[in-house]
């Protein structure tokens, strides 16, 4: 871990969002940080997604969090957030994949941070976790950059998947869901692959 945080305060001692050494932390948030996440019931899956869950909804504390795993160098938060995402359980699910990264990309952040939140799922569920079953096999804009149509080209012919997707059910691991072009061009790409349905599960999502 390579924060100031995680040097001078060793996980448990501190609040992950507010930095407050306190006792009473529970999964290493305090309770008035743990008051101000709000659950996200019900989001509308994006098109080509057959069912969509997400643990919080994505503003103030929970977009804080989502924010340090993906661009601060805190992994810490995604065992966090991990425990709190939840299956549907009349999903039935044959494998899970995170949504890739460009291999480029994933090689300056560090990490893939949707594969370190699978992780921790698939170590919950016991659910197979495959990261192969889908590729990103073109380096696009980061999709906050962009609005609209442009979001939309920017992924097209981005994603490929593995023939080994044919007639199973694939649940898609993300860290946000926003306008949901990222799920949508993913689940596309695997059901062109011949997957039956595809469900993603996200630990942040806005309300559409």
């Amino acid at each position: 871990m390579s924060t100031l945080r995680q040097i001078f305060c060793p996980a448990g001692c501190a609040c992950l969002l507010c930095n407050e050494e306190r006792a009473d932390l529970t999964h290493e948030i305090c309770p008035d940080c743990a008051a101000l996440l709000h659950p996200c019931v019900n989001p509308a899956p994006p098109p080509e997604v057959d069912g969509l869950a997400a643990a919080f909804l994505y503003e103030t504390h929970a977009a804080r969090a989502v924010k340090a795993l993906k661009f601060r160098d805190e992994p810490v938060f995604a065992e966090f957030l991990a425990h709190h995402m939840s299956i549907p359980p009349d999903w039935q699910i044959d494998a899970m994949v995170p949504v890739p990264l460009h291999p480029w990309r994933e090689l300056w952040r560090g990490y893939n941070q949707s594969q370190l939140l699978a992780a921790h799922i698939a170590k919950k569920t016991e659910i197979p976790l495959i990261p192969q079953l889908l590729r990103r096999v073109r380096n696009t804009a980061p999709q906050s950059s962009l609005r609209g149509k442009a979001r939309r080209n920017n992924l097209k012919r981005a994603f490929a998947a593995d023939p080994a997707t044919v007639g199973q059910n694939i649940l898609l691991i993300d860290d946000v869901c926003t306008t949901g072009t990222t799920l949508s061009a993913c689940a596309q790409a695997l059901k062109k692959a011949g997957a039956a349905r595809v469900y993603a599960l996200t630990a942040t999502a806005t309300e559409r």
